[in-house]
């Protein structure tokens, strides 16, 4: 699969051409922001860094603005925010005519709707981008299926258009290709090259076939005799074993004929002279039986075995962090009693030592850093009392980080006058109507 894909539409004048590893790591960017926040997500964005040549632009890189949410989820930067993403653009600089990678553009994410640029989104492109051949990038992260994502570009008058769409599928980097084979092409390379150059290449080898008339190409077969050699000496035939008929086993040999159950006396003929056989001989097994093995000689085998399993287990335990997979950082936030408890999964963070959480509370210029450290995130668990209606956190651990937002409920609305409503309580000088009788 290649790594760069070339977009292109006959009724716009752009040309793009991006990375997919950088579109991949966009793509992740999103997707966290979509799973940060339960049903309405959390918008994320950045710069696009690349090289620009005419009309043709090719994505390489791009790096991410912090965005404080404190008008919403939606990717809204604050007067300080935008001041230092200008301080940003400023160092990254524009990609210059010698392919040097500079700002070609923004992106941002869209959980909800289509992927357009909204008016918000406009005034930011028109603010920190003013360049007329720079571009935006909406995307559309989806769960479960290919993120959308949409170019807009200036046309001639400066109005925004927007250009190519297409879908991202996830993508992953397919390992090494193997070394290809010496072909006919290296072979007309060796050709051409000037006698006397030495390279750093193997000669290849050649494989030897004989074929001549009269030449053997097999080894010499061992009764081959040479002209002129004297005549091997004739092998005797070697004589036969001689092997010894057994002796029959007669039926004196089975039952003992001197017992008192047959009736015969020890001196009744030759077969009462003879020595009696017991019965069990016959049915023993016979003497070449391999001797069974001693009960101490498998406890000394099978101790080295277990040794070799228990030392494995206890290896695979402890570099458990390194072999076994991570699942996804997941940040979430629910209100218990006037205390915002903040969860996130202990799995997806092991082997690391530190990490921070940044909250914002209200919208302030700066969010709030509290570091965590080994402990903390085994539990799982933060608390936090806010201040405000609105709380978005953020779990930064190196290359792993999770976004999760909190707004306070709107309270309920009173009940209406009806039946529910209790009647005036009578005063001192309310009148009291008067009795009737019958």
């Amino acid at each position: 699969m290649q790594e760069t894909v070339s977009l292109s539409d006959p009724g716009s004048p752009l040309q793009i051409e991006y990375s997919r590893a950088a579109m991949e790591q966009i793509r992740q960017r999103a997707r966290e922001g979509l799973m940060a926040a339960p049903r309405v997500g959390m918008g994320v964005g950045g710069l696009l860094l690349g090289v620009r040549q005419g009309a043709r632009i090719r994505l390489l890189d791009s790096i991410d603005i912090p965005c404080s949410h404190s008008a919403g989820p939606s990717f809204d930067l604050t007067a300080d925010e935008k001041r230092q993403s200008s301080e940003t653009i400023a160092e990254a600089g524009a990609p210059g005519v010698s392919r040097k990678v500079g700002v070609i553009g923004w992106y941002c994410s869209k959980t909800r709707g289509d992927a357009n640029l909204n008016e918000s989104d406009r005034s930011l492109y028109a603010e920190l981008f003013p360049d007329p051949w720079q571009v935006a990038l909406v995307v559309r992260p989806r769960v479960m299926e290919a993120m959308h994502a949409a170019f807009f570009f200036r046309d001639e008058s400066g109005a925004v258009v927007k250009g190519i769409e297409c879908d991202v599928d996830e993508w992953r980097p397919e390992p090494n290709a193997p070394v290809e084979a010496v072909g006919p092409e290296r072979q007309a390379e060796t050709a051409a090259r000037p006698q006397g150059e030495k390279t750093n290449a193997p000669e290849p080898i050649e494989a030897i076939s004989v074929e001549a008339p009269g030449v053997l190409s097999k080894p010499a077969l061992p009764n081959v005799i040479e002209i002129g050699a004297p005549p091997p000496k004739p092998v005797e035939p070697r004589a036969p074993a001689q092997t010894t008929k057994p002796a029959e086993t007669r039926l004196a040999d089975i039952i003992d004929l001197t017992s008192p159950d047959t009736g015969i006396e020890a001196d009744a003929g030759p077969v009462a002279r003879q020595t009696p056989v017991r019965p069990a001989s016959f049915f023993d097994p016979p003497g070449f039986t391999a001797p069974q093995p001693h009960p101490r000689s498998r406890i000394r085998l099978a101790l080295p075995i277990a040794a070799a399993l228990l030392a494995a287990g206890v290896v695979g335990f402890v570099t458990r962090e390194f072999w076994m997979p991570k699942p996804p950082l997941t940040l979430n936030s629910t209100e218990l009693n006037g205390t915002l408890l903040i969860r996130w999964n202990p799995d997806a963070l092991r082997g690391v030592d530190h990490a921070s959480m940044f909250v914002n509370d209200g919208g302030q210029p700066a969010p709030s850093l509290i570091p965590l450290d080994r402990f903390q995130l085994n539990s799982g668990l933060l608390s936090y009392t806010p201040k405000s209606e609105r709380v978005t956190a953020k779990l930064d651990a190196g290359e792993t980080s999770a976004i999760t937002a909190w707004f306070k409920p709107a309270p309920a609305p009173a009940p209406a006058g009806g039946n529910d409503a209790s009647p005036p309580a009578a005063g001192p000088n309310s009148a009291k109507a008067p009795a009737t009788s019958k």
